[in-house]
């Protein structure tokens, strides 16, 4: 609501990602705040085939999920579910992916959700998430570039801060999490020269103060109301 309060929020489209121009009202700078999940989401509840979760790209050169699974080799594929979906069965997903559009193009979420259930193991299906729930986030991730988003909405948004001005980020995942982690780190560090080093001679200065040390977890009652 303190944000609302200060600031003009636009919503825009730009460079194939829909999201906010940010302006402040005290002094005019204004940041431009991706919503990539505005743009693709990959839902495994839904059973269409080409639907707007899918398959739909806001321009002819931006990639859609059906691009990604449909045309990326194999390896490419498990390092996606790896390293974005942190997926430990991403070897035996990505090859059974490859196998399965051999055969038959995977022209919808709903095959691609029994595809991925059934490359993992039955033991490790169980308990409360979907199986396809990490790929899923993974394939989202890549089509989104949503790393890259946070990673440069980061660079940037200190600089646009007033003096003794604020900043809080919500992350939704681990991956996230991290990314905002390091980067607090390195604002709130002063020199970064070699120990050995008898005087500072890189000149580093720290940004800024972390005020919370560790994130911000929800309590039961806003667990509850959401």
């Amino acid at each position: 609501d303190e944000l609302r309060d200060h600031c003009t929020w636009t919503w825009t489209y730009k460079n194939g990602v829909y999201g906010y121009d940010v302006t402040s009202k005290t002094n005019g700078n204004s940041i431009f705040l991706p919503a990539a999940g505005h743009c693709y989401g990959v839902s495994y509840n839904n059973v269409g085939s080409h639907g707007d979760y899918w398959s739909s790209s806001l321009d002819s050169d931006t990639k859609s999920a059906y691009d990604v699974v449909n045309g990326y080799g194999e390896d490419k594929l498990k390092k996606i579910l790896f390293e974005y979906g942190e997926e430990r069965f991403s070897p035996a997903i990505a090859q059974a992916i490859v196998r399965e559009r051999e055969r038959q193009e995977i022209n919808s979420t709903a095959r691609l959700a029994e595809i991925i259930k059934a490359a993992i193991p039955p033991h490790a299906r169980e308990g409360g998430h979907h199986p396809a729930k990490r790929s899923f986030q993974a394939i989202r991730i890549a089509v989104n570039s949503e790393l890259d988003s946070l990673s440069r909405v980061l660079d940037t948004a200190f600089d646009r801060l007033n003096e003794s001005g604020r900043f809080a980020i919500i992350t939704f995942h681990s991956l996230e999490d991290r990314i905002v982690k390091q980067c607090f780190k390195d604002l709130e560090t002063d020199c970064i020269c070699d120990k050995r080093l008898p005087v500072c001679v890189c000149g580093k200065k720290a940004k800024i103060t972390v005020l919370s040390k560790k994130p911000i977890l929800p309590d039961e009652k806003e667990l509850a109301l959401n």
